[in-house]
């Protein structure tokens, strides 16, 4: 059932709207003003705002503009008793569904805000076709049919869409990669980067550098800034293989991005915000190397929000 949200300050236009979709089959939610509107946006799943365009405070296109900031998926329906073209313009140039001059036919505005309902239902069955096809895809390179394959399957579909850090354990050559790129091909950052690093393959010095990269002149050869991986992959997905592998000295730095979504480039003095999403993944026992001291007990906790476990093939031998 559709939500539809009136704004006008005028209540007899409120009234009169409320009852006209109400008597559609409508739920109808009204605001007085701008502010009130975009505060039962941000609390409601509206569907569609109706709104005068003469408003005080917060108009009609503004409201347009910031409602689309809060969900692009919401239709706009501006209408006013003092429209002209270059206001219908302003408003579909800003993505308004439709325009309307008050006074109104009922019918006329009642045709208008079911095409644009249509339509947005359209548009979300195509994403959610578009979507289980990609679900599809991720999953088809990694094989296997068995009970605990099935639950694997079962579990990256369950986390994909969260935004928590993930870390997934199992021995050397399970298809750890494989489960941390189907993760990020099935969460909403699909279309930013997925970006794999091992933490054993480099050197302290050049892992910190290379993880948040470095301002020129920051050590010998840094001739100029570099931008680390942390900022190349900004929206995507970082997928960090070997982690216990993670030096001490870098694991506080690493840490301080868990915590506060922020890096600090060698040589910079200033923290940098980056929105990454990290998937972890380890062959080692970590909680092993925490009662060692090889690794930080916060980082773990940190890390393993999610924990994800690749079975071997010895333990699926129907496979």
């Amino acid at each position: 059932m559709s939500k539809l949200l009136i704004v006008d300050d005028e209540a007899g236009y409120r009234e009169v709207l409320k009852r006209l979709f109400e008597a559609e089959g409508y739920v109808v939610e009204t605001a007085h003003d701008g502010k009130s509107a975009l505060a039962k946006i941000k609390k409601n799943r509206i569907n569609l705002v109706i709104s005068d365009v003469r408003m005080p405070d917060i108009d009609g296109v503004e409201l347009l503009r910031l409602t689309r900031e809060i969900d692009v998926d919401i239709c706009v329906v501006l209408m006013t008793a003092f429209g002209t073209i270059e206001t219908a313009r302003s408003a579909f140039a800003l993505g308004a569904d439709d325009f309307i001059q008050k006074p109104f036919n009922n019918e006329e505005l009642k045709i208008i805000v079911k095409r644009a309902i249509e339509k947005q239902r359209i548009v979300f069955e195509n994403r959610a076709l578009r979507a289980g096809q990609r679900d599809i895809g991720s999953l088809a390179s990694i094989i296997g049919q068995s009970e605990k394959m099935t639950e694997l399957f079962r579990m990256i579909e369950a986390v994909a869409r969260e935004q928590s850090t993930i870390l997934i354990t199992g021995e050397s050559g399970t298809g750890k990669e494989l489960v941390a790129r189907s993760v990020h091909e099935m969460s909403d950052r699909s279309d930013k980067p997925f970006i794999p690093i091992n933490c054993g393959a480099l050197t302290e010095t050049l892992l910190e550098s290379e993880l948040f990269g470095y301002m020129k002149g920051a050590f010998t050869g840094a001739e100029q800034t570099r931008a680390g991986v942390f900022e190349a992959a900004n929206g995507g997905t970082i997928f960090l293989d070997e982690i216990g592998d993670l030096p001490l000295d870098v694991q506080p730095k690493f840490l301080r991005f868990l915590e506060q979504g922020e890096i600090l480039p060698v040589g910079e003095t200033r923290p940098i915000r980056v929105d990454v999403r990290v998937v972890a993944a380890t062959n080692a026992d970590l909680e092993q190397r925490v009662a060692e001291n090889t690794f930080r007990e916060d980082l773990f906790y940190r890390l393993s929000v999610i924990r994800i476990h690749v079975p071997p093939l010895r333990e699926r031998r129907e496979e």
